[in-house]
């Protein structure tokens, strides 16, 4: 039996271009999300990113010109004190794949895993890297790290696949890149045509 309870498109905070923003311009669900990733407005971003061969230079691109978002929950601000209301999602970040086939080989993985199902899974902005972004129910905000904890074993355990222990915080911030092959939960595919996205200027 898989861990999932979530029947309602989960929603949390989607905040401007740059990391220093701390107050959100809107909540997003993941139809929103999806829609965003696999449309053009973060191509160009991610495209020159990706062209950047010193990291620390990348480092500083990447956090003044993406928007992100705090998938798992909706918060007041950049905070885990501003948490509103939890999604019931976790942001799992697995860096440094290589080489490309090792990245398809592990995607495929954890779409089809037995244990979580997957709400929305993309390539990170670097283009080495997986946003896996699994369901994880209706929790409570003091037991997101225990969750967090379990996935990171689970991963271990079950693939060998080691993540970056950030994500145990629940204000975990997440970039939004480009994806034209961003994977979203089949349960929502079909309401996609239904939403607007709405960005605050």
């Amino acid at each position: 039996m898989k861990f999932k309870e979530i029947k309602m498109c989960p929603q949390f905070s989607v905040f401007g271009m740059g990391i220093k923003s701390t107050n959100p311009e809107a909540v997003w669900d993941l139809i929103e999300t999806y829609r965003y990733i696999i449309g053009d407005e973060a191509k160009e971003a991610t495209e020159h990113l990706r062209l950047l061969s010193n990291k620390a230079d990348a480092r500083d691109y990447k956090a003044g010109h993406f928007r992100f978002c705090t998938f798992s929950g909706v918060f007041n601000r950049r905070a885990a004190s501003a948490l509103v209301s939890h999604s019931g999602l976790m942001t799992i970040d697995i860096d440094d794949i290589e080489p490309s086939s090792e990245l398809s080989r592990i995607r495929e993985q954890l779409i089809h895993d037995k244990k979580f199902d997957t709400a929305m899974l993309f390539v990170s902005p670097s283009g080495n890297g997986i946003k896996w972004i699994p369901f994880i129910g209706n929790i409570t905000a003091d037991r997101h790290g225990e969750w967090f904890d379990c996935i990171k074993n689970y991963l271990v355990f079950e693939y060998g696949i080691s993540i970056d222990k950030s994500g145990r915080d629940v204000c975990r911030t997440c970039f939004l890149p480009h994806d034209a092959e961003c994977y979203l939960n089949p349960e929502y595919l079909n309401d996609i045509n239904d939403k607007t996205i709405i960005i605050k200027k």
